[in-house]
């Protein structure tokens, strides 16, 4: 899709901007035994 608007569009976010945190694995392709466990 041309008119999609993600990281490949807006690029990076700064850490200082960032608000929240992670609690678990939503997608690791290389580790996929990790999916949906807790961080």
């Amino acid at each position: 899709r041309d008119n999609s608007r993600d990281s490949r569009y807006w690029g990076f976010v700064p850490d200082n901007q960032i608000v929240g945190k992670a609690f678990f694995v939503w997608m690791n392709f290389s580790e996929l035994k990790r999916i949906g466990l807790s961080i």
